[in-house]
């Protein structure tokens, strides 16, 4: 084995192992917050617009400011591009909710995934499709994908006849977001 090929695969951890650190912080970081109350002032929001699914940075600061699902799931991990063979790959987001209340019932309320899907595609342009995936137990800190049982998905024309009932439409999000998101939230 020579020298470059050795740098070469040296420099190719380092990046994987400095990936891995990024998306555990953000993963810390985002379960340090499980409020009732959005996490979100509709401005600031706004800000974080991107123009890249794969811009995880972007992403995950998007994902962290979602409203929360109900009292007892909290969102723990995100990723990008698990299309589920939906062939939306990998224009595809896949949000992770585990159960954390304390009794046995593991009903959701899921009222607020539509307005969360409705955060993501008009602040991240090329979103294809947005699943919430749910598992009925806390994790131990790893992404265990087989262990979410079940999920919602929606893709962008399903968020479209969404914000349309509610007398919106994409653009109102661009020309004004505060008023687009209030008339959003009181729905």
């Amino acid at each position: 084995m020579n020298m470059t090929s050795m740098k070469q695969k040296s420099a190719v951890i380092i990046g994987v192992i400095g990936v891995v650190l990024i998306v555990s912080v953000f993963v810390f970081l985002r379960t340090s917050s499980n409020s009732n109350e959005p996490a979100f002032e509709n401005n600031s929001l706004s800000a974080l617009r991107t123009p890249y699914v794969g811009a995880a940075g972007a992403v995950g600061k998007i994902v962290a400011s979602l409203l929360p699902l109900d009292a007892d799931h909290v969102q723990r991990f995100f990723s990008i591009g698990d299309d589920y063979g939906t062939d939306n790959a990998p224009y595809t987001l896949t949000v992770y909710y585990e159960y954390h209340g304390n009794e046995k019932n593991e009903a959701r309320d899921i009222t607020s995934a539509p307005i969360n899907a409705a955060i993501l595609f008009s602040l991240i342009d090329n979103l294809q499709e947005v699943s919430f995936a749910f598992r009925p137990s806390p994790s131990d800190g790893v992404l265990d994908q087989a262990a979410y049982a079940s999920r919602i998905s929606f893709d962008k024309d399903n968020i479209t006849e969404f914000i349309g009932s509610l007398g919106l439409d994409w653009e109102d999000f661009l020309l004004d977001w505060d008023g687009a998101m209030s008339r959003m939230l009181v729905q």
